[in-house]
């Protein structure tokens, strides 16, 4: 199925993508098989060469990155960091975008777990809507978000650049939402300043394009 994830006729590929994202979201699927699916993610993308091979693999990266082991996740949060040094806007908004999906994919997976435990326990959907809204979530990654944010803020865009300054903006602020939720929720906090200074700074920029 991987040989067709970048396979160049788009329904081909579409299809090898939409399968190894179900496979990976199967239940009691095997980690070995999520170990090697992302192992070729990863070494994909490191040795893409061309604007369209990476876009088709960020796209892919989309529904599968927040369900990779940690060490995976790092390692294509890195390399997509990287890409923010391309020349391609269009790759760069897409970087950025497929880090903010998989931030957004982590809390998206907390919460369902937790839901499982809430249901298991009660089946007044107010109660568990409550609950749900108000819970710490276990299982987020705080380490690894916080060292996100500290590696955006080294890779900050210039305001004049203003598709990507408002992608670099969403990672930033789901970052923070993330580390709100986690059962570190003070772990935002020691973040705050940084980030506000990041953000002060873009938008006081001159020519800013962004505010």
């Amino acid at each position: 199925m991987l040989a067709f994830v970048l396979h160049p006729k788009p329904k081909v590929r579409k299809a090898a993508q939409k399968g190894a994202a179900l496979l990976i979201h199967t239940p009691g699927i095997a980690n070995s098989c999520v170990e090697e699916i992302a192992r070729f993610s990863l070494t994909e993308l490191q040795k893409a060469q061309k604007e369209a091979h990476a876009l088709q693999l960020l796209t892919f990266f989309r529904a599968t990155i927040y369900m990779f082991p940690l060490q995976q996740q790092k390692e294509l949060c890195q390399a997509c960091l990287k890409l923010l040094n391309l020349q391609s806007q269009m790759v760069r908004v897409q970087a950025l975008r497929t880090i903010n999906e998989y931030l957004r994919g982590i809390v998206r997976q907390a919460q369902k777990n937790v839901l499982g435990e809430l249901e298991s326990a009660s089946e007044d959907v107010d109660e568990i809507r409550a609950k749900l809204t108000s819970m710490q979530l276990e299982g987020i990654p705080t380490d690894l978000i916080g060292k996100l944010l500290s590696a955006l803020k080294e890779v900050k865009p210039s305001s004049r650049d203003v598709s990507v300054c408002a992608s670099w903006l969403e990672v930033v602020f789901s970052c923070c939402f993330c580390l709100a939720t986690s059962s570190n929720p003070r772990m935002t906090l020691s973040h705050l300043p940084n980030v506000i200074e990041s953000v002060y700074s873009l938008l006081d920029e001159p020519d800013n394009g962004a505010a």
